[in-house]
């Protein structure tokens, strides 16, 4: 659980030992998480939940099945104690194996999102196979150094409450010095997404998905003029 109400910075971090099955460890873990976070008046808890898979999995196919439900699981479960919570801006991702079961739950629960590492390494293998000069750009993407996928609060780059268009996203974010991949919106994760001129209305909790070479901090965006000349402040610096 992790409560992202100011930058990541000084972070205190609490192991606790428990069965992420089991409703009364997940509300331990909940409660300790939530003690921890001390969001300002005008600012509104957003909580994230990551339910990583055992990768005990690579074992075999019949561990994997067994992994992916028990994974499953726990993101439905942890979705359940944050609703009863009545917290209102939240994320769960839960890491599966299977891209069948990714595709019935997304049905079913749209609220959560799935990734299949599985069918990412898949996906990239294949990539660079084919397209031999992309490996450079995976190399730098997955190097400890140099250029890292963030995901932005919004506020950073449009007006929250106000119509902006993708494209709009990408010259902000292009003028910061970054380069805008897609968005989180609604608990939903869009990359490279078309058309990129149809007008989006961001809330609070929604997210910029940039490559950049640093997280950086920036002032949230007040209004669009004032988000543009802080935009092109920065750029000539």
């Amino acid at each position: 659980f992790f409560f992202g109400s100011k930058s990541l910075k000084n972070l205190h971090v609490v192991h606790i030992q428990g069965n992420p099955l089991s409703e009364t460890d997940m509300n331990k873990a909940l409660d300790a998480t939530e003690a921890g976070a001390q969001p300002t008046a005008s600012q509104k808890k957003s909580l994230t939940v990551l339910t990583i898979s055992n990768h005990d999995w690579i074992a075999g196919d019949a561990i994997s099945s067994g992994d992916d439900k028990r994974t499953i699981f726990s993101a439905l479960l942890a979705e359940s104690i944050v609703q009863q919570k009545q917290i209102e801006n939240f994320s769960i991702l839960a890491e599966v194996v299977s891209q069948d079961i990714i595709e019935e739950m997304e049905r079913s629960h749209p609220s959560c999102q799935y990734l299949s590492t599985v069918e990412l390494q898949a996906l990239f293998t294949a990539q660079v196979l084919e397209h031999r000069e992309l490996l450079p750009v995976w190399e730098e993407l997955t190097d400890e150094y140099g250029s890292e996928i963030y995901v932005k609060n919004i506020r950073y780059f449009a007006e929250l409450g106000q119509p902006i268009t993708f494209r709009d996203l990408e010259e902000v974010a292009f003028k910061y010095g970054q380069t805008a991949i897609g968005y989180r919106w609604r608990n939903r994760l869009y990359l490279n997404p078309t058309p990129k001129t149809t007008p989006i209305v961001f809330q609070e909790g929604d997210a910029l998905v940039v490559i950049a070479e640093h997280g950086g901090t920036y002032k949230p965006a007040l209004s669009a003029s004032e988000l543009a000349l802080q935009a092109d402040v920065l750029a000539d610096a």
